[in-house]
């Protein structure tokens, strides 16, 4: 069986985690995705403050989404289709057009995800 693998690094936009009730009802973005390149610390943008724990080098805490619009190539109709972490923060969730693919609590593991 013929395996083709494609990197996805490019093509990603991240943005803080808006409260799904507020995405469910239309009530717009509270902030704009930025377009990103993988691997990336959403964090690594944000602002320090004195209000922050030393431990994370007083960066506040958050929950960041990452998106990212996938086409199958023609070629790939009626094969298997997975995707391939190097590594994700933890208490991850993937999500394939809405519905929920994987979670996975611990971070910075690599792991696959069936998605057809």
């Amino acid at each position: 069986m013929a395996v083709h693998r494609s990197p996805l690094n490019d093509g990603w936009t991240v943005r803080p985690k808006q409260n799904p009730f507020a995405e469910r009802v239309g009530m717009g973005m509270l902030s704009e995705p930025v377009p990103v390149t993988l691997p990336h610390d959403a964090l690594i943008g944000a602002d320090r403050s004195p209000s922050g724990n030393a431990a994370t080098a007083y960066f506040q805490s958050g929950i960041w989404e990452y998106r990212r619009t996938l086409e199958v190539p023609a070629h790939g109709s009626g094969t298997s289709v997975f995707l391939e972490f190097d590594g994700i923060y933890r208490d991850a969730f993937v999500y394939v057009n809405g519905d929920l693919a994987v979670h996975r609590p611990s971070g910075y593991s690599d792991f696959v995800v069936e998605i057809d």
